[in-house]
């Protein structure tokens, strides 16, 4: 019973943003007020979720970057670490829920390093019993042999957790504090993932920390853990208080994207030129979408899977621009394969619709003597580095532009056929 259990406190970890995470945040609302409710808009939480777990989430460069460099970039991360260390002093054990499976590993890596130990994560991934294997060397090891490490091992010890498993089974009694880091809009799963710790057996006081970053200096009236703690409290107050039954989670979703756009209307900061390079291949190919807009092109960003060979379709009056977007994380040169590559996608659109084409190829790179000889001897555009700078210093695109338009992405090849003939 209820009446069994030790005391609980909820405790707010009060986390100061970084200029950086400011700067992005401002980026990102900007896109979430410049896209359609529903799927769109899903998109760019989804984005602002990542960011308030680490600012690395954005582009995937955490994995190329050290401890050190992740804890100053996350005012986050270096408040969890300085709890933990005060959970380390007293001995106990902690449990650490994160959504993404990229923060669990960053999680994990900056954890061993600091305090360590061998910190282990289940999530989806991790096997349940010796006879199912995993695909990774953190799969190879079995769920039931990493919790009984966590409980058996004296003193000071912490588990990284998704919470979206954290019903299957699990009892950790052993820890009595819980860490929510990066919280989810579906206030059942958080508490289904306190229970963890949270339940007969426990006997010890439970604390449950929640660390939220704010911006003290007002330069964005209400941050989005800010806007997700109050929400959340609000409806569980009335769950509790009214009886009210709690809204889905795609309501929820809709009201946290009103709160967030509802503030003052903070102006975005363009992307900086000389940060791209640090993009992911998925977010260059919307700011090649986003520059095309900007000229007055009408745009679909195809799928991902199956693009027909073209990343980017860019439609003005009748004529259709076949792009192929090359990203380079360290600006290497391109090689002729990438105009073979979007000759191919004309031959593959062509036999779908009956418009007349042109050929580009944009790089934040530089293009090689045999790119550029295979390019004249074809009629195809090539658009390098130096050409590519001086667009997005014209154009001023947002991150939260380059958010929006991912969000549009085609979902297959014939969805993005279909949207380009409805142009």
């Amino acid at each position: 019973m209820l009446t069994e259990l030790p005391p609980k406190l909820i405790r707010v970890l009060p986390c100061e943003m970084t200029d950086e995470e400011v700067r992005l945040h401002k980026s990102l609302i900007a896109g979430l007020r410049g896209v359609a409710k529903g799927a769109n808009h899903l998109n760019v939480l989804h984005r602002l979720s990542a960011l308030y777990q680490h600012p690395s989430l954005l582009d995937d460069s955490w994995v190329r970057k050290d401890s050190r460099t992740l804890l100053a970039e996350s005012a986050k991360l270096r408040g969890v670490i300085k709890q933990l260390h005060e959970i380390r002093r007293r001995g106990e054990k902690a449990l650490v829920f994160a959504r993404l499976t990229d923060m669990q590993q960053l999680l994990a890596a900056v954890l061993q390093e600091e305090f360590g130990l061998c910190v282990r994560i289940v999530n989806g991934t991790t096997p349940r019993d010796r006879n199912n294997t995993g695909t990774t060397a953190r799969a190879r090891e079995t769920r039931s042999k990493m919790l009984e490490e966590f409980r058996t091992k004296p003193g000071f010890h912490v588990i990284i957790l998704s919470p979206f498993v954290a019903g299957i089974g699990l009892t950790l009694t052993e820890a009595n504090h819980v860490i929510h880091y990066g919280r989810w809009w579906n206030p059942a799963i958080e508490a289904q993932a306190t229970d963890r710790a949270y339940r007969i057996g426990q006997e010890k006081p439970v604390t449950v920390h929640l660390p939220i970053l704010s911006d003290p200096s007002r330069r964005i009236e209400m941050s989005f853990d800010e806007c997700l703690h109050r929400m959340l409290q609000q409806k569980e107050s009335l769950a509790r208080d009214f009886l009210q039954p709690m809204p889905g989670e795609d309501k929820l979703a809709e009201e946290l994207r009103n709160t967030l756009v509802g503030g003052r209307q903070d102006q975005a900061e363009p992307v900086d030129p000389n940060s791209v390079g640090q993009l992911s291949p998925s977010d260059f190919e919307a700011l090649v979408g986003c520059l095309f807009r900007h000229k007055g092109y009408q745009v679909v960003l195809t799928s991902r899977s199956s693009d027909g060979g073209a990343d980017v379709v860019a439609v003005k009056d009748q004529e259709v621009v076949l792009i192929q977007a090359k990203h380079t994380s360290k600006f290497h040169t391109v090689s002729a394969e990438a105009v073979g590559d979007i000759l191919g996608a004309q031959s593959i659109y062509q036999s779908r619709m009956q418009r007349r084409f042109r050929l580009k190829v944009v790089s934040n790179g530089f293009f090689d003597s045999g790119c550029t000889a295979k390019a004249r001897q074809h009629g195809v555009t090539l658009i390098d580095g130096k050409a590519l700078r001086q667009m997005i210093e014209d154009a001023k695109v947002s991150l939260g532009e380059i958010a929006a338009m991912n969000g549009e992405r085609a979902t297959s090849f014939a969805d993005g056929v279909r949207r380009i003939n409805a142009l």
